[in-house]
């Protein structure tokens, strides 16, 4: 019943963590709080994600140079920014600059687990300073740089926290989209605690959207950040087009609404020239 703590089969917390502490077993009880602060963050409970992690960080000395300590500096990000997304706090800018230049260094040494960190943090620190525009193309720039064999989790991770950010910056249907595809990629990891609950923050935007709930998620595209003139909300929907369509035909006929919708059109066509004629694709 209690999802978002670590306890059940394998480990009561009720009666595993007084006996770490009795014995100052400094590497387990990291292990316990990490995994705590993972799981508050999956559920949304963000200000004890932040408890956990800080917990965590106690013990960082010990386990510097395994994995689970060279991802210590972006979960303590990510924890951070998710509350300031509820609760803004001055303080979480500073934290993130910190974090980012620990990832940073990190992603000399290991570019297929950090580039995405790195660009990640960097949107979160653009979204904290109030720069729209370059938080959402950080963000997706991210996205599109974790490989999905590797880092399937990351994504799942990276693609909620980027949905929470768009529902609070109004991008509601940018949310959706994000959190539906956090959503299948977690029921690819079958982590189906999460799909239930990602599936109940998916029927209250529509809820809120339809009804007009507590929060008013909805969003026009013509109303959208824009950046030198180009509606980025567009250009972001225009990437998923193009990455997940390959053939030429049905990519122009996906790509033709996301052009007419930027350009404020009612109807549009694209034409194409070969050999010399010109023939309308889409």
């Amino acid at each position: 019943e209690q999802v978002h703590t670590l306890s059940g089969k394998y480990f009561n917390a009720e009666t595993e963590v007084p006996n770490l502490l009795a014995i100052n077993n400094k590497g387990g009880l990291n292990n316990y709080h990490f995994s705590q602060a993972f799981l508050k963050l999956l559920f949304g409970r963000f200000d004890e994600a932040v408890t956990e992690i800080s917990a965590a960080e106690k013990y960082k000395d010990l386990i510097l140079g395994v994995p689970l300590g060279n991802y210590l500096p972006f979960m303590v990000a990510l924890c951070h920014f998710a509350r300031h997304l509820e609760s803004p706090d001055p303080k979480t800018a500073g934290i993130l600059r910190k974090r980012l230049k620990q990832i940073s260094k990190l992603a000399k040494q290991c570019v297929d687990d950090f580039a995405h960190k790195t660009l990640f943090t960097q949107g979160m620190l653009s979204a904290v300073q109030g720069k729209v525009g370059e938080a959402l193309m950080q963000f997706q720039q991210a996205l599109d740089t974790i490989h999905p064999d590797i880092n399937r989790f990351d994504k799942a991770l990276c693609s909620f926290i980027y949905a929470r950010y768009c529902a609070v910056v109004g991008f509601r249907e940018m949310a959706v989209l994000k959190l539906k595809e956090s959503r299948s990629l977690f029921e690819w990891i079958q982590a189906t605690a999460v799909v239930d609950y990602q599936n109940s923050l998916l029927e209250e935007m529509d809820v809120s959207s339809s009804a007009g709930g507590l929060k008013d998620f909805s969003v026009s595209v013509s109303s959208s950040v824009t950046h030198d003139g180009i509606d980025l909300f567009s250009v972001i929907k225009s990437t998923h087009v193009i990455s997940s369509e390959y053939e030429l035909n049905e990519l122009l006929k996906r790509m033709l609404p996301v052009i007419i919708e930027n350009a404020g059109a009612q109807k549009g066509v694209i034409v194409l020239l070969e050999n010399n004629q010109m023939f309308v694709k889409a």
